[in-house]
């Protein structure tokens, strides 16, 4: 095909995925893991090619009146025979433009930041669920009433429960008239006692060194849902054919998710669509699964949600009289079936991690502050609130009682 005529390639030009660059010869080279696969192929092709790019920067969307903006404008208009970056193969734009043979399959989906960790009040109750700590109640009373019933209630089982209590707070349990019996049980609590207690610490622990975070929103009808309700955005290719698939979607939640984005003009264009300023707290991105890998896979902050919204094959767009069809088609099949185009793709995510030198600090590191021990506060309040009443009443009381008796006497001689 040495003599075959020059052709003219519409791309966008996205960092990672689509680089145009040009040497001070004026010599081309394609670089990102769809610029080298398309290196690939125009090179097994050996035809001469000229580089183009869409003035509006888009992929394609069809007009009111029926035209195409974007790679499948030009090649509607024949001002590029070829047109190649992440080009999903669509009904709609078939009837503009022929199709090459798919070269990989993409699946649609969203990438959304972590949420932050959050604080309780309460985060000293969090090292044991709710069911633990009634067991543990439960197992407390139950060993008070059978240690009071093996001493032959000689002392109360309040007292032993007490003391019990104290035993798992590593302090000494004081217990006396020790029967042969009561000591196997006080043995086996005090395995107990230790194991909780050591258990409770190490968790303890390991909430104040890495605190909670609530659950991210991980599937399609929670970020739906989530939007609906107003505490989320997300944003989306406005040019994309996949915006206009949500919209006309028949799944209520799906065309909701669609209009919402569509109605408050939450777009993103090729150029920034790999931008990670899109993806921060209460907002997510939908983007197509390889590239938010080879983007954000490195990044403790953002998540991938493994749900999928549509999936779509990846082709060439060519213009209705492209001359060698069959040629492009064999040249794709052979680098696809060799895993070329993955080969590059992998070879991007790597450079790119190590291109970004993402710091994360997985464990940060900072002073303990009043919010941190707020729980320990109110607990340490409430029991030194309940000691100062329990020590009025112990004053109080007992006079009550020698006044009320005093005045039952008095009420009593009356009478007689």
């Amino acid at each position: 095909m040495v003599n075959s005529p020059k052709i003219k390639v519409a791309v966008l030009a996205i960092p990672e995925i689509m680089e145009i660059n040009r040497s001070e010869h004026g010599i081309i080279k394609l670089s990102g893991y769809e610029g080298k696969f398309l290196q690939s192929i125009l090179t097994k092709m050996g035809m001469e090619y000229e580089i183009v790019v869409p003035e509006d920067r888009q992929w394609g969307l069809q007009q009111d009146n029926g035209s195409w903006t974007g790679l499948i404008g030009m090649i509607e208009r024949g001002e590029a025979d070829m047109a190649c970056t992440f080009l999903a193969m669509t009904d709609q734009r078939m009837e503009a433009v022929d199709f090459s043979s798919s070269y990989a399959s993409e699946v649609y989906t969203f990438a959304t930041h972590m949420p932050d960790s959050y604080k309780s009040n309460f985060a000293i109750l969090h090292p044991f669920h709710a069911t633990v700590w009634i067991c543990l109640c439960g197992i407390l009373v139950m060993t008070s009433i059978v240690y009071a019933q093996l001493q032959e209630r000689k002392t109360s089982p309040g007292r032993i429960f007490y003391k019990l209590f104290a035993s798992i707070l590593k302090q000494p349990q004081e217990m006396h008239d020790k029967t042969w019996e009561s000591s196997a049980l006080l043995l086996m609590w005090s395995l107990f006692a230790l194991i909780i207690s050591l258990s409770y610490s190490a968790t303890l622990l390991s909430f104040v060194m890495l605190p909670s975070k609530e659950h991210p929103i991980s599937t399609i009808h929670e970020l739906s849902e989530a939007v609906q309700g107003g505490s989320h955005q997300c944003i989306a290719s406005k040019d994309g054919s996949e915006l206009v698939s949500l919209r006309n979607s028949k799944e209520d939640y799906l065309s909701k998710l669609g209009n919402i984005i569509y109605r408050n003009k939450w777009f993103v264009n090729s150029s920034t669509i790999n931008s990670e300023y899109f993806i921060r707290q209460g907002r997510s991105q939908l983007i197509y699964k390889n590239l938010a890998k080879l983007l954000f896979d490195a990044r403790e902050d953002i998540s991938i949600s493994e749900d999928s919204l549509m999936s779509r094959p990846l082709a060439i767009a060519l213009n209705r009289k492209f001359c060698c069809k069959s040629d492009l088609n064999s040249a794709i099949s052979r680098l696809a079936s060799a895993g070329i185009y993955y080969k590059h793709l992998k070879d991007s995510s790597i450079k790119h991690a190590m291109k970004a030198k993402i710091i994360q600090t997985i464990f940060p590191v900072h002073q303990l502050t009043i919010n941190d021990i707020t729980g320990a506060l109110v607990m340490l309040t409430s029991g030194y609130l309940l000691s100062c009443f329990v020590v009025l009443w112990e004053i109080v009381f007992p006079r009550f009682l020698e006044h009320f008796n005093e005045w039952k006497h008095k009420i009593y001689q009356q009478h007689l």
